[in-house]
């Protein structure tokens, strides 16, 4: 007779498991014997699901066994072993042979394993799953699932941090996740858009559960999540090499049934007599706060590099970049033409950008002549384009030029065979289409693994670089739309292989357009963020506008890779229609947010709809942040971002952030909105090597001043306690004694 529990773990984390079903029972943290799994839930049985389809189209959702489905039917029962080798490593190893589907037994194999070491806080979780029935595909595989979690005494206190964009910190997610979010409408041009203005935006299923759930990758920048409170947290996370779509799913009941609940899909699609063996997924039960899950999720991310990052050297100098999508509109309107490009540049350096990105350049304008990227004659020739480009380049200028990475207007004869060959096929068996803003305007999704679609959008590259004299090129939608699962048969691949198309395309490209003189290479540069491309891509753009009041929180991807350059967009705060309303309320917040994380400022200039000329005194500070930045960007470089590992406030109107200097010393940004008088920030470390602290401020950034500082010591912890000059931004450097 099987024991009717299994416990498995370290000095760090237990797990019970049942003897009989192979649920998982307990997670305990042996540090505080707390236990985390506090609200049990039939829907939920732990730690798998396996969605089937029927041969007529239905779905069946497989659980493990319950205990008394196996007393009644003892096939059911899971072989249960633990294994140990020398070093103390163990394993457990849960094997089904069968499972009772639709009022029958099934022949559907499961085998999933616990792996821990013994100095470890973290597991390592595998499922193989083999199809032995002719009857049914298995198209999801839901693993490990978690269920009715929360910390301690309360939930009020828990945080979830989550990667949805560049990240997301929810504060009480069971409650916030219930409450959900207040919603306003917005409508510029024909573009309706609605837009959260606090709260989270959630949905809620047929099991009356709240939840998120994002595609990996495109919504999801990254595949973890970090659940924690003052005393530690639950860290867990995919360790895909091979980058198939997935997705990471967070839900709750609310506070009526305390917990939260977190799971991670893939989508394997199983056939009869075939096996798949899942990526390895990590869990740990760890001390901090989300930034330990970070660290460990970053060492797994750093281990499967595989290509150098490619930024620019005039880039990594640069500071902002002016975008115009005002050459011709998707209506037809028109703004400016390829004569007005000097002017438009020369308006950019009295801000002091000397990079400008260019929309609407093409035929049929924005939004609407996608793909058909020759330069639109209302606007000029090719010459015209030719010349205004040179004129900015022989300055020491910069252009980037707009391409969309997946639309094909479907209006467009010449490009039916192209369409035929390379659209995303969607389950039903359609062309995948869809529309922004003119919904008469239809385009089709083009797949990014079909191999002529790759090869027209490197042609189009190459006749932006090497004709028309561009030296950046953005790709829109690239790492922000959702990934799209592809049917068509014509381009052999898994339907899941979505961000492997547009690796290869990256790829690709920085390979055809390095320059073979030892100049800089092409600045490639796209929409929406994820570490997939992260690794070798010179920025990404964030654009937390969008859900700035719902968490955003991209200190969650910039600490995680900080050696990558995130792009964000500043706006005005007088004479804004292009956004709402709130948008504009936080504008000089949001400046300020951008600049404290180092991120490189993407600035409309779209007259009348969303440009700094018609807010004079918002222009004016702006000016003055980017001189700020430049003088930061020439002292100090980049730095690497430490989020406030290292450094405390103790106020918290006042944000503080820390980067690591090349030459080791450190530097500390400020934002004091309220320019407080009081403030004071503690700098972890041994005082007697620190030689002198300075500080460059937003009025006179050319011109620093000498701060005083303090040694002190708490509870065996050395730190020096500098006074935070009341300026609205600055920098603190830190230098040592060699």
């Amino acid at each position: 007779m099987p024991k009717s529990k299994i416990k498995f773990g370290n000095q760090f984390l237990s797990m019970t498991f049942d003897g009989l079903s192979g649920e998982l029972l307990e997670l305990v943290n042996m540090k505080n014997s707390d236990n985390l799994l506090k609200n049990w839930n039939p829907l939920r049985n732990m730690p798998f699901s396996i969605k089937l389809k029927t041969k007529n189209g239905s779905n069946v959702l497989v659980q493990p066994p319950n205990r008394k489905n196996v007393m009644k039917h003892n096939t059911l029962m899971p072989k249960i072993s633990i294994q140990e080798t020398n070093n103390g490593i163990k394993r457990i190893l849960i094997d089904y042979n069968s499972f009772w589907i639709e009022d029958h037994l099934s022949y559907i194999s499961v085998i999933y394993s616990v792996t821990i070491k013994p100095d470890s806080c973290e597991t390592i979780w595998n499922i193989e799953v083999k199809n032995n029935e002719t009857n049914y595909l298995i198209e999801e595989v839901i693993f490990p699932i978690l269920s009715g979690i929360y910390l301690g005494k309360s939930w009020e206190d828990d945080v979830l941090v989550f990667p949805f964009n560049a990240g997301e910190k929810i504060n009480n997610p069971i409650e916030a996740y219930e409450k959900g979010s207040s919603t306003i409408g917005w409508k510029w041009q024909e573009y309706k858009y609605l837009y959260s203005i606090d709260g989270i935006e959630t949905q809620k299923d047929s099991d009356d559960f709240f939840y998120r759930q994002c595609d990996y990758s495109g919504p999801l920048s990254m595949m973890w999540l970090d659940y924690f409170d003052s005393e530690g947290g639950l860290y867990l996370s995919c360790y895909d090499d091979k980058f198939m779509i997935g997705s990471l799913r967070a839900e709750t009941l609310g506070k009526k049934r305390p917990g939260m609940g977190f799971s991670i899909i893939k989508y394997p699609q199983i056939k009869k007599g075939d096996i798949w063996k899942s990526p390895s997924y990590g869990l740990a039960i760890h001390d901090g706060d989300w930034h330990w899950a970070s660290d460990s999720y970053r060492k797994w991310r750093n281990s499967c590099k595989s290509v150098k990052l490619s930024i620019p050297e005039w880039f990594k100098r640069s500071t902002a970049l002016v975008a115009h999508y005002d050459f011709k509109y998707q209506n037809g309107d028109i703004v400016h033409k390829f004569k007005d490009i000097p002017k438009i540049y020369k308006q950019a350096i009295k801000m002091g950008v000397d990079h400008i990105l260019i929309s609407g350049w093409h035929k049929d304008g924005f939004d609407n002549g996608f793909p058909q990227y020759t330069p639109d004659p209302d606007l000029g020739t090719e010459e015209d384009l030719k010349q205004a480009v040179r004129f900015i380049r022989n300055l020491g200028g910069h252009v980037t030029f707009y391409i969309n990475s997946q639309l094909c207007n479907i209006k467009y004869e010449d490009k039916k065979e192209l369409i035929e060959e390379c659209s995303v096929i969607n389950k039903k068996g359609e062309i995948e289409t869809t529309s922004y803003g003119d919904e008469s305007i239809t385009f089709s999704v083009m797949c990014s693994n079909a191999d002529k679609w790759e090869e027209y959008l490197i042609n189009v590259v190459d006749y932006l670089v090497n004709i028309i004299g561009a030296d950046g090129i953005y790709f829109d939608q690239l790492g922000m739309a959702k990934p799209q699962f592809c049917y068509n048969e014509k381009h052999n691949h898994h339907i899941a292989d979505w961000n492997k198309g547009y690796r290869n395309l990256i790829l690709d490209c920085l390979h055809t357009f390095q320059n073979e003189k030892g100049n800089d290479p092409i600045l490639f540069l796209y929409e929406g963020v994820t570490d997939i491309h992260g690794e070798y891509i010179s920025a990404q753009l964030i654009s937390t506008f969008f859900y700035y009041h719902c968490g955003a929180y991209p200190e969650l991807y910039k600490y995680t890779f900080p050696e990558q350059i995130l792009v964000d967009m500043v706006y005005p705060r007088k004479n804004l229609s292009m956004r709402p309303v709130h948008i504009a309320q936080v504008s000089r917040e949001m400046i300020n947010k951008a600049f404290i994380l180092g991120s490189y400022f993407w600035i409309y200039d779209l007259e009348e709809d969303n440009t700094f000329k018609n807010d004079p005194e918002q222009y004016e500070y702006l000016k003055k942040v980017i001189d700020l930045k430049n003088v930061w960007l020439n002292l100090y470089g980049q730095g690497i971002f430490k989020d406030t590992v290292g450094i405390e406030v103790n106020d918290n109107g006042i944000l503080a952030k820390l980067y690591y200097l090349n030459d080791s010393s450190n530097l500390i940004t400020i934002a004091n909105a309220a320019m407080k008088k009081e403030g004071k920030v503690k700098f972890y470390c041994d005082p007697s090597k620190v030689k002198i602290v300075t500080c460059n401020y937003l009025n006179e950034p050319n011109y620093p001043i000498e701060l005083v500082w303090i040694p002190k010591e708490e509870s065996d912890k050395k730190y020096i306690e500098i006074v935070i000059p009341n300026y609205e931004l600055a920098l603190i450097h830190i230098e040592f004694y060699e």
